[in-house]
């Protein structure tokens, strides 16, 4: 697994590339004190693709979820 941060002073944030990295970003959000609401920003094909399962991933974790 890879992480990039976007570097924003006070407002920056990772970015987590690897394999099986949905199954556990409820744990790794909360790793980092994620908040509980989130929202999920995509387009119809990845949408289509991802967004059942973060959304469900997400919810297990206690996060209220919008998608954009």
């Amino acid at each position: 697994m890879a992480e990039i941060v976007v570097g924003l002073g006070e407002n920056s944030y990772p970015i987590v590339i690897g394999e099986r990295v949905l199954p556990n970003l409820g744990s790794a959000l909360d790793d980092v004190g994620f908040p509980e609401k989130v929202a999920i920003v995509t387009n119809p094909t990845v949408g289509d693709l991802y967004c059942e399962q973060v959304i469900d991933t997400l919810a297990a974790s206690g996060r209220r979820v919008s998608v954009i």
